[in-house]
């Protein structure tokens, strides 16, 4: 686990000293090939799952800067997921009845959200301001709201939908979050610029990746173009390696018999 924790009475331990990462590790065990899945947290809980369209394709680049989640943007990385603890503290110190994680506290009444809102306050370390934590309640509520709607965007085939929403998530990672760096902003906004129906960053954020949603026949050309502009825009970074793909299989045995 790359945060460390416990797990099914199995203590844990350091870990690369990050809090997160249950979302990858779902991926690597769960997802069906050619379809994209809808998961909830703590615990995991499978919500459904729908097949990618079969004339829609990734592009996935990297933008060319190391996202250094064990070293050097540990604490960044840190900060927004210890804002959701910081958050859910506030409710269960508040709210009649605990919750055992943040979205089952705001799904537990049609005004938790409002009623979370009114009770945040500077946490006790100094670490979140009330203007941090409402940035944080935002994006949290924004982003898991979020996700239902890519899920049907993708089994309706709606370029226009998965478009607008992954627009909104990459404004509000880099305004809300703050994990984004310029490079990941530029890289999804020429992804856009150069016919891509939906373009994000992905992953821990403070660098990394992109990917970017795009018609089956034209990728590799499409591919070609965006890198080529991106690294002539920044050339300092070298040469960028990117690579089509549709969903993978899920972690599977191999037999080396």
């Amino acid at each position: 686990m790359t945060n460390g924790s416990g797990i099914c009475g199995l203590p844990g331990s350091a870990g690369v000293g990050t809090h997160g990462g249950s979302e990858d590790h779902t991926a690597i065990l769960a997802v069906r090939t050619g379809h994209v899945s809808l998961y909830r947290f703590v615990p995991v809980t499978p919500l459904g799952e729908t097949r990618m369209p079969p004339d829609w394709t990734f592009v996935i680049a990297s933008s060319g800067v190391q996202a250094d989640k064990a070293g050097s943007v540990k604490d960044r990385y840190n900060r927004a997921s210890n804002g959701v603890r910081a958050l859910h503290a506030i409710w269960n110190e508040r709210a009649g009845e605990p919750a055992p994680s943040l979205a089952d506290a705001l799904a537990g009444a049609p005004d938790a959200v409002e009623q979370l809102s009114r009770w945040l306050a500077p946490t006790s370390d100094g670490a979140f301001s009330v203007a941090d934590l409402e940035r944080r309640l935002q994006h949290f509520v924004r982003e898991t709201a979020r996700a239902p709607q890519a899920a049907r965007a993708f089994q309706d085939a709606d370029r226009a939908a998965l478009g607008q929403l992954a627009d909104d998530s990459q404004r509000d990672a880099d305004e809300l979050l703050g994990n984004q760096i310029p490079e990941t902003v530029l890289m999804a906004k020429l992804a856009r610029g150069l016919g891509a129906f939906a373009s994000s960053s992905f992953g821990a954020g403070f660098g990394g990746s992109v990917w970017a949603a795009v018609p089956l026949a034209d990728a590799a050309a499409f591919g070609e173009e965006w890198i080529r502009v991106y690294e002539r825009k920044l050339p300092s970074l070298g040469p960028v390696p990117w690579f089509v793909a549709r969903p993978g299989p899920a972690a599977t045995e191999v037999s080396l018999g």
